[in-house]
C-alpha cells in the first residue's frame, strides 16, 4: 500500500482510506469487522467514521476492530449530524434489506434518498462539540483520533471565535491531532481561507473539473485533502459506462488498460483519476465485500496513472 504523510495532521497513512459510513447497515457487525481485518491485513490504515454512521453503530463497529490496532491506526471521526431514528421495525428489517441493496444499485441509491437514512444536522455549539469527541473516543476506545471533523457544518459556523476556540482546545488537549471541516465544496474553500485550526479538509470528487482546483488550493495552502465518493452519487459512473460502451470509447479504455466488464473497468477508472488527483492525500472508498477490497487495494498499490483525469473527461465529453 502506498503510503502518505496527510498534511494538516502531521499523521503517515495509507493512500486508501476505508469509508466506514455502512458498517452495521449496508453490512452486519460480523460482516464488518471481516472486511476490515481484510483492508487491515493489505495495508489500509486510514478509517473514515462518525457518530451518524450505520445508525449510530460504526463507531462501536470500528472500536471493537481497533481493539489491538489503535497504536497503528489512523481515525477520522466527527461532530454535526445525529443518527437517523431507527424503530424497532426497522432493526428487523435491516438483515431483510441488506441483500436486496447489495445487488441492486438503484436500491441502494433509494435508500440513501429516504428518511430512513437522512441525518439530522446538529446546531454548532462548543458544548457539542468537546461532548461529542469524548463520546466518540469512548466508542472507539482510544485516546486520540487523527481527525476531528465539522460534518457537513455551515459556512457561517467555521469563522465563528467560540466555534474556533473550542477546536484550538481540542488540538491543545491531544484528543485530536488535527481539525477538518466534511462538507461541501464551499465549506471546504471557506476553511482553506480561514487557515488554522483547520488543517484537513474533506469532500465528494465529483466529475466537474473544478474539483481538481480545490485539491490543488487545499495542498497549496498546507492543508490535507481527504476525498470521498469516488463512484459518484446518483449516477455519475452509469454515465460513464454509457459512453464507454461506443466503440470509439469502450477501444480507448483497453488500450489504456481498463480490460473486463464496461461497470468494472469505469469504477478502475474512476479510483485511478481520484488516486491521480489526490496523490498527497487520502482517498476514502467504501469496501463491503472481499472482492472490491483486493482489486482497490490494487490500484492504491500501484504506481499513480496522472492520464486517467484526462481519460475520463474523454468519456464525459463523448456522453
Amino acid at each position: 500500500m502506498r503510503k502518505i504523510t496527510l498534511k494538516g495532521s502531521g499523521v503517515e497513512t495509507s493512500a486508501l482510506g476505508f469509508g466506514c459510513a455502512s458498517l452495521g447497515t449496508r453490512v452486519s457487525a460480523n460482516e464488518a469487522l471481516n472486511c476490515l481485518a481484510r483492508a487491515w491485513d493489505q495495508g489500509v490504515t486510514y478509517f473514515d467514521v462518525a457518530p451518524s454512521y450505520g445508525r449510530g453503530e460504526a463507531e462501536a463497529i470500528l472500536g471493537r476492530f481497533l481493539a489491538d490496532r489503535k497504536d497503528k491506526a489512523q481515525v477520522c471521526t466527527k461532530a454535526g449530524l445525529a443518527p437517523p431514528g431507527t424503530s424497532p421495525l426497522m432493526r428487523l428489517a435491516l438483515p431483510i434489506i441488506r441483500p436486496i441493496a447489495a445487488a441492486a444499485a438503484p436500491v441502494r441509491r433509494m435508500l440513501r434518498r429516504s428518511k430512513m437514512t437522512r441525518s439530522a444536522a446538529l446546531p454548532l455549539t462548543p458544548a457539542l462539540l468537546t461532548g461529542s469527541l469524548d463520546r466518540s473516543l469512548s466508542r472507539l476506545g482510544v485516546e486520540q483520533v487523527a481527525v476531528y471533523a465539522l460534518h457537513m457544518a455551515a459556512i457561517e459556523d467555521l469563522g465563528r471565535d467560540d466555534i474556533l476556540r473550542c477546536l484550538d482546545d481540542m488540538v491543545k488537549s491531544g484528543k485530536t491531532r488535527s481539525i477538518s471541516v466534511a462538507s461541501t465544496h464551499d465549506a471546504a474553500a471557506a476553511a482553506i481561507g480561514i487557515g488554522a485550526p483547520y488543517g484537513v479538509v474533506q469532500f465528494a470528487l465529483d466529475l466537474d473539473e473544478s474539483v481538481e482546483a480545490l485539491i490543488q488550493r487545499a495542498h497549496k495552502a498546507d492543508m490535507g485533502c481527504v476525498t470521498h465518493s469516488v463512484l459518484g452519487l446518483d449516477g455519475p459512473a452509469d454515465i460513464l459506462a454509457a459512453a464507454a460502451q461506443k466503440t470509439p470509447n469502450a477501444a480507448c479504455l483497453r488500450s489504456a488498460g481498463y480490460d473486463g466488464a464496461t461497470t468494472e473497468a469505469v469504477s478502475d477508472l474512476l479510483l485511478d483519476r481520484a488516486l491521480a488527483l489526490n496523490a498527497q492525500g487520502v482517498v476514502l472508498m467504501s469496501m463491503l465485500s472481499d472482492r472490491h477490497i483486493d482489486r482497490n487495494v490494487a490500484r492504491a498499490a500501484a504506481p499513480v496513472r496522472p492520464e486517467a483525469p484526462a481519460l475520463v473527461r474523454t468519456l464525459l465529453d463523448a456522453a
